[in-house]
């Protein structure tokens, strides 16, 4: 196994720090099979706090309750979500961890058939893995699950679970009005269930845009 690991100077609130930029391993069987995986890091933040000690009997002034993000709606479960990828997909510069963005390919309804969120909102998420096979046969692996959709101007968590149905997830992975070609979804492994999991054949592939996933709304 050969593991590089690249660093780079990053500003934070606090100073710049030198910290990992991405990694990359090499795997290397003794049956020649060779295995890599390519991770990014991305997007770190520097959290302050601050806490203060007041005594004496003053009048003690209850905090404010916290607000949900805005316009964040109170997500039933099960409800069918539908997302195309708009981001494009490069199997050779692609990594754990790169931000992807999508739009709703249909509202959200409850179950009264009342709105909860429109056609095209922008969604938001990350790339879990992407994984290049080279043994027999040759594949490209993507994982990817969905963080926020944006609605009345700010974002709304989004708690997903893929939608399960292997031969209809496996119909939609290809792009919008383009004829699928071999593509199959799998089973992400333990611990990995809240991801969606694309196989495309070969020893790279692009995903210019609309891929399209399918998904449950799921308890917080």
């Amino acid at each position: 196994m050969n593991t590089t690991l690249d660093y780079s100077p990053v500003r934070l609130n606090s100073g710049e720090f030198l910290l990992p930029r991405s990694a990359r391993q090499r795997f290397i069987g003794r049956d020649g099979l060779e295995f890599e995986n390519s991770y990014v890091f991305s997007s770190c933040r520097d959290f302050q706090a601050q806490s203060s000690i007041s005594f004496g009997s003053a009048d003690r002034v209850a905090p404010a309750p916290a607000s949900a993000a805005a316009g964040a709606p109170a997500w039933p479960e099960g409800l069918a979500v539908a997302i195309d990828v708009t981001t494009p997909i490069d199997s050779d510069t692609a990594a754990a961890g790169d931000r992807i963005e999508g739009r709703l390919a249909a509202p959200i309804y409850d179950a009264e058939h009342r709105e909860l969120a429109p056609q095209g909102a922008l969604a938001v998420g990350r790339l879990m893995r992407v994984a290049v096979h080279h043994q027999d046969p040759r594949r490209v692996t993507v994982m990817l699950f969905w963080e926020t959709l944006q609605l009345n101007g700010a974002p709304a968590r989004l708690k997903l679970t893929p939608h399960r149905n292997a031969r209809s997830m496996a119909a939609t992975a290809a792009p919008a009005g383009l004829r699928r070609r071999g593509t199959e979804f799998v089973l992400p492994p333990r611990n990995e269930e809240a991801y969606a999991v694309y196989t495309f054949p070969g020893e790279r592939h692009v995903v210019i845009r609309g891929l399209h996933t399918q998904w449950f709304t799921a308890k917080p």
